[in-house]
């Protein structure tokens, strides 16, 4: 169980304060404790409530910082996504969301960026799919590493942009 306080990566939604731990807010007939989680980052002012018991979505602590500074480190040993048939983009970059492994965030950003450059070339337009993945996985990684780093997310964002520019 998280404690109050703690950071989490929450599913899909990415980092998220645990805010409170409370008894469900759906009824009295509802017995379990919920977590409150203020996602982080975000635009506007969402609260998510979450089973602290939950199974079908995903829950981890964020990494440390030094497994943080160790994957920095890395960034050009991380190498991008191979994807057999164009039909299967999307449910890859839905399972790297879904994994919540930094490392898997830093492959789709490195996909995407070649994916550009690629497009850019043969003047043809990045498929909406891959900027809307792209800014989620950025999202998730720059929100952690900051957080964990104890960087702003706008810092770890230009690091981001610059470290995974395809040449």
């Amino acid at each position: 169980m998280f404690s109050v306080q703690d950071y989490i990566v929450y599913g899909t939604s990415g980092v998220c304060l645990v805010d409170s731990v409370i008894p469900s807010p759906f009824g009295p007939q509802d017995e379990r404790l919920y977590y409150v989680l203020k996602p982080v980052h975000e635009i506007g002012d969402s609260t998510i409530f979450t089973p602290v018991d939950n199974a079908q979505v995903a829950m981890r602590p964020l990494i440390s910082a030094k497994e943080a500074a160790k994957l920095l480190k890395r960034l050009d040993d991380i190498s991008i996504l191979r994807v057999d048939a164009e039909k299967e983009r999307r449910d890859r970059y839905r399972a790297v969301l879904a994994s919540q492994i930094p490392e898997e965030y830093i492959s789709l950003l490195k996909t995407v960026a070649k994916r550009r450059s690629d497009c850019i070339a043969a003047h043809k337009r990045l498929p909406d799919m891959d900027n809307e993945y792209e800014s989620r996985a950025r999202h998730c990684l720059c929100c952690e590493l900051s957080i964990v780093l104890g960087e702003t997310f706008e810092s770890m964002e230009e690091l981001m942009n610059t470290k995974l520019a395809c040449e």
